[in-house]
């Protein structure tokens, strides 16, 4: 039987099309269940019972899917520094607000990025008033430390909505750019790394 492998683009500026290398899976990694702020039932990947440190990743979190309350605070306020946060939400909505001025509304399809740099507090809260009482709360989230050079940056946050972000298709394939290069589309975020985010 062969190995399964991984195709891993070697930047951001990489498309399918070029050249990648190849790298031989090694171990499967079972996540491990968490709730965090309200309720919010999230699937950890990273870090896990053997592995603590995978930087630059500090966590991958898959939350939901799961029927949740508009009334529902999601996560409340609470600090980060020295990280981004990338959030990619696949079914309802959900609303930032952070301590630096910063507010977006992020809907199914769309992502948020928010570097954190020298500090700051944010809370990601569901909608209510326009999805009514009950709705699917669905999205995956990465959590990268920022290089030593950029942890005292300015607190910054971008908005991603589907509409904005290009959408390629190929041979019975089709993905949404976020964030960095496929084939000839390059996604609307501005990253700090060699970073990509693809739907």
């Amino acid at each position: 039987m062969m190995n399964p492998v991984l195709q891993y683009p070697g930047n951001s500026d990489v498309g399918v099309s070029s050249a990648a290398s190849f790298r031989t899976v090694t171990r499967l990694i079972d996540s491990q269940h968490t709730t965090v702020g309200e309720g919010v039932n999230v699937r950890r990947a990273l870090p896990d019972h053997e592995t603590h440190s995978v930087g630059p990743w500090v966590f991958l979190d898959h939350f939901g899917p799961q029927l949740t309350k508009a009334s529902s605070r999601g996560v409340p306020p609470h600090p980060h520094a020295g990280i981004e946060t990338v959030t990619l939400l696949l079914e309802g909505g959900m609303k930032h607000r952070d301590s630096a001025g910063n507010q977006g509304a992020v809907h199914a399809g769309g992502a948020q990025w928010m570097t954190a740099g020298r500090g700051i507090v944010h809370a990601e809260q569901p909608f209510g008033e326009d999805i009514g009482d009950d709705y699917m709360l669905h999205g995956v989230q990465l959590w990268t430390t920022l290089p030593r050079a950029l942890k005292m940056m300015a607190p910054r946050y971008q908005n991603l909505d589907a509409a904005s972000s290009p959408v390629v298709t190929g041979d019975r394939w089709q993905a949404r750019v976020f964030a960095g290069k496929l084939e000839s589309s390059t996604g609307p975020a501005q990253t700090l790394m060699a970073m990509f985010l693809w739907q």
